[in-house]
């Protein structure tokens, strides 16, 4: 074990290049060499690097396209009904009201246990107070 340590104590500068090196070489093999930067979805059949996404466009996608532009044939664009759209923005439905007595009343109160979290319990007295359309119409 001496040994060794003598040995690396003497030589640790040539260690560290040594590792350098061999950082530097893995990566231009995986950047340089053999690059993993790949975009997919451009073209179906696999996908291409960075450098060659401009050429495939042009020669398919934008090909097609400067040859539908230089067509004489007017293109006809449906226009939307507007006059529904205000009517329906003028004249919007009825919303039902929101029964916040049921869920905001003293007929059900949080009693905190000694140990645990605790029970919820409802105030029989109190249930008969509730006054909301959605209480009353279960009350029935």
């Amino acid at each position: 074990m001496r040994k060794v340590l003598d040995f690396l104590e003497k030589n640790v500068q040539w260690l560290a290049i040594a590792l350098g090196g061999v950082y530097l070489l893995w990566m231009v093999w995986s950047y340089v060499i053999n690059p993993v930067v790949k975009v997919p979805g451009v073209d179906p059949q696999n996908a291409l690097s960075p450098g060659t996404v401009d050429e495939y466009i042009a020669e398919h996608n934008a090909a097609k396209l400067d040859e539908a532009m230089k067509r004489e044939r007017p293109v006809q664009f449906p226009a939307p009904d507007f006059s529904k759209m205000l009517v329906e923005i003028t004249d919007p439905k009825a919303v039902p009201d929101l029964s916040v007595a049921c869920f905001n009343s003293t007929a059900v109160q949080f009693v905190p246990g000694p140990v645990g979290p605790g029970v919820v319990r409802v105030n029989p007295m109190l249930r008969q107070s509730f006054n909301c359309p959605s209480c009353l119409r279960r009350r029935t």
